[in-house]
């Protein structure tokens, strides 16, 4: 009787070293230990960063999803989760003046980096990454190499992230800074940015054969964001609502647009998730406009690794579905 007790008091503390075992190692599992720190400024540098960061960690988002990254007000949290962070990631002053106190005086050790400076980068010289990333991408540029630059909102269109091309330039940006900051991921970061670039050609080539179907409508964009993404594609952009999207158009403009998108004949108006005016109301009214809806900051692509190209393929997509031969 003795030894039936004892030998199931053994089994009973097996059984539950175990379980307690599996416990933990599938909590060592779904933990990150000692992964770099990433924030990214806006969801579509943030899509990027998912692509090189792909197994090693996730980057955080500053500005949330619906809010304007133009005259954002931080909050208290944020100023303490940049911070904390290891590498941040900016599109530039143009894009998000708010940060350009904070980041002037961010914490030693933390990597900063902006991508302003591809805007007048027109010919997209091959980049010599050194001893931080070890790369030339002459070659994976070469698909790109009709992207110009495109000037707007009183200077530099900041809206880069739209290009293809730009895109891989901020890739391997990215990989520099998080190599410079986490060493031991080089091969992993080197390894994924081959990854975004393969992905991101193909999402190109398919986008190119959408767009190469008759277009039967003009189109005009709500606010002057789309510059970057019309050159690479070479789609015409025939007019803006507003230059800048937190003004309201002066009526000279409205009403020079009234008789441009009535000159145009059918066309396409793409609106944006961010705002929303009732001008747009009396601006289309019995004219042959299709409303569609742009999002140039990507608030509902999910944060996938190939989140950047779902991104590319929705908004070539919803612009095919607008201007093609099918549209009634």
């Amino acid at each position: 009787m003795m030894r039936r007790l004892f030998t199931t008091l053994l089994w009973l503390v097996f059984l539950f070293t175990l379980h307690g075992a599996k416990a933990d190692s599938a909590k060592a599992g779904s933990v990150k230990v000692d992964s770099v720190k990433v924030i990214a400024s806006i969801k579509p540098v943030q899509l990027i960063a998912a692509a090189i960061l792909d197994g090693v960690s996730e980057p955080a988002l500053l500005v949330p999803v619906g809010a304007s990254p133009h005259g954002y007000a931080m909050r208290p949290s944020d100023l303490v989760r940049l911070r904390e962070a290891d590498v941040v990631f900016w599109v530039g002053p143009e894009m998000e003046p708010f940060l350009i106190k904070v980041l002037s005086n961010h914490r030693k050790g933390t990597v900063v980096r902006n991508f302003s400076d591809y805007e007048s980068d027109q010919e997209h010289e091959p980049h010599n990454s050194g001893s931080q990333a070890g790369h030339q991408h002459n070659d994976s540029l070469a698909m790109y190499e009709n992207e110009h630059s495109h000037q707007g909102h009183e200077g530099a269109d900041p809206h880069i992230w739209l290009s293809p091309a730009h895109a891989v330039e901020i890739a391997h940006s990215m990989v520099e800074a998080l190599v410079e900051k986490d060493l031991a991921n080089k091969a992993v970061y080197q390894r994924n940015l081959k990854a975004f670039e393969a992905s991101l050609r193909k999402v190109v080539m398919e986008n190119r054969e959408r767009l190469s179907q008759p277009v039967e409508r003009a189109i005009f964009v709500y606010h002057d964001a789309y510059g970057h993404l019309a050159e690479f594609y070479d789609l015409p952009i025939d007019g803006v609502v507003t230059i800048t999207p937190e003004m309201q158009p002066g009526t000279r403009h409205l009403i020079k647009l009234r008789e441009t998108l009535s000159n145009a004949g059918k066309s396409c108006l793409f609106t944006e998730p961010q705002f929303h005016s009732p001008i747009l109301d009396r601006l289309v009214n019995k004219l042959d406009i299709k409303l569609g809806e742009l999002d140039p900051l990507a608030s509902t692509v999910p944060l996938y690794p190939d989140g950047y190209m779902r991104y590319q393929e929705k908004l070539i997509t919803t612009i095919v579905d607008c201007v093609g031969s099918t549209t009634q």
